[in-house]
């Protein structure tokens, strides 16, 4: 039972769905459409989508999360790749979650992702050539390969972990990292305008509701905006220097 609107689906039959797949297609279903199925389920029991990549990081006495938010071709995965290499553990490259902790409703969140495989470039490839070792098949681009995320941090296990630190990706540039701490009312400015959009009014108390985990996340969060410079090797040691901040 799915009740469509113009941009999401209400699930109305206790825990069900029905995915119809045309014959041929069934790659689709590794191309995003179980996350927002997913997401719509989710959102029922306070869990909500994020569009960012997550990495976790033993500080300060246990774990902590890691956003990195921007739009599409921002280099989330690239950047999220690269901070794997150096120790921290890759939740999610694209997609992650946030809610409660310990399905509490108070001030105490989680972030935490599922071992989607990652959608690699073929220039994030060049840049980090580690990763062509690992086994790799290809994806419906010709640009790029999924390689697994089990592949990347093994072993893979996505604990959830409070949030400490948000980055949010602008243009590239040729020179060096650059990094601008941005107050916390820019910081949930970007965080809605990233994962909030016009829906239909049935939807309004679920937007109220993200909306509400969004604000927690901004004022629970140290937040910078960050362009990429060419080093990459370097990117660990800013988000480390970041959180000691």
């Amino acid at each position: 039972d799915v009740t469509p609107f113009p941009d999401t689906a209400l699930f109305r039959s206790g825990g069900r769905a029905k995915i119809s797949v045309v014959a041929g297609s069934e790659k689709c279903l590794d191309h995003g459409c179980i996350t927002p199925v997913l997401g719509e389920f989710l959102s029922q029991v306070d869990q909500h989508i994020l569009h960012a990549a997550s990495l976790s990081i033993a500080h300060a006495g246990g774990l902590r999360a890691v956003l990195l938010m921007g739009p599409a071709g921002s280099g989330k995965t690239t950047a999220a790749l690269a901070l794997a290499r150096s120790g921290m553990d890759l939740m999610a490259d694209d997609v992650s979650f946030i809610g409660p902790a310990n399905g509490e409703s108070s001030q105490s969140l989680a972030i935490w992702g599922l071992p989607r495989p990652c959608k690699v470039h073929k220039n994030t490839l060049a840049m980090l050539p580690h990763l062509s070792d690992l086994p790799r098949r290809p994806s419906l681009r010709k640009d790029k390969d999924f390689i697994n995320i089990t592949e990347i941090t093994e072993p893979y296990v996505s604990r959830p972990a409070p949030p400490a630190l948000i980055l949010f990706l602008g243009d590239r540039n040729e020179n060096e990292h650059r990094v601008q701490r941005i107050d916390r009312v820019a910081s949930l400015t970007e965080l809605t305008r990233h994962n909030l959009r016009a829906g239909h009014c049935s939807l309004y108390s679920r937007a109220a509701k993200t909306f509400g985990m969004l604000s927690q996340l901004a004022m629970h969060s140290d937040s910078y905006s960050l362009s990429i410079g060419p080093e990459l090797n370097s990117l660990p040691r800013i988000v480390h220097s970041l959180l000691e901040a």
